[in-house]
């Protein structure tokens, strides 16, 4: 479910909305959902679907972790929503609230990159460029000698792109998708409580496929 908090003619409400329902009032108010909402949005959300129940286990025989969210989203009927309410914050019990600020924002910088390449879905190259602006992404990459101005150029010049921009609900490639898994699992491994953007650049690396890994295996 997600819980919307709602303007309705002037007057606050607070209403809890399935998931069909939701997107009825997405297209109601024909607003697409954001990149993040489709990454953590619900329990149906692209973390489940793309990665299965599995995904929230640690080792072979361990209980799963609840995913349910408890999303929050601004809407508006009879009149515009307040200016600067900015994209809605989410905490759940699952392992999405383990993701940290930055990395929150990374992921929605590299939804942003897919979008103005013309892609439909977040790759990895979209995932890595956004990381390169990150201070412990470059610290890392510094580390063995990847200067950071030629990775985004060569990002630049590599990755596919469309024809003009995307306008649209972003989806998230099944090679991110490997990614981000790997990246919970070396955050577990590392003993961390968090996934950073550290673990984010392990998990491009050691997901292989994609134009990230390739580049990060060339200028490595």
């Amino acid at each position: 479910t997600v819980r919307v908090e709602a303007n309705l003619n002037g007057r606050h409400s607070t209403m809890l909305l399935c998931d069909d329902h939701y997107r009825q009032l997405v297209r109601q108010q024909k607003r697409t959902v954001s990149p993040l909402e489709a990454l953590f949005g619900s329990r149906s959300g692209l973390f489940e679907d793309f990665l299965g129940s599995d995904f929230f286990r640690i080792g072979d025989d361990a209980t799963p972790v609840a995913a349910d969210t408890d999303d929050v989203v601004d809407a508006s009927f009879g009149e515009p929503a307040a200016a600067g309410s900015g994209a809605p914050r989410r905490r759940g019990s699952g392992l999405a609230s383990r993701i940290s600020e930055q990395s929150e924002a990374l992921l929605q910088e590299a939804a942003k990159h897919a979008a103005e390449f013309g892609r439909s879905e977040v790759d990895t190259e979209h995932l890595l460029l956004a990381l390169a602006d990150s201070d412990v992404v470059k610290t890392i990459l510094g580390q063995f000698k990847i200067k950071v101005d030629d990775l985004k150029r060569q990002i630049e010049s590599e990755a596919k792109r469309g024809d003009k921009p995307f306008e649209g609900e972003i989806g998230v490639s099944p090679r991110v998708k490997d990614a981000l898994s790997r990246a919970f699992v070396a955050s577990n491994e590392l003993g961390h409580s968090y996934v950073g953007p550290e673990h984010f650049l392990i998990g491009l690396a050691e997901e292989g496929e994609g134009l990230a890994a390739n580049l990060l295996r060339r200028y490595g």
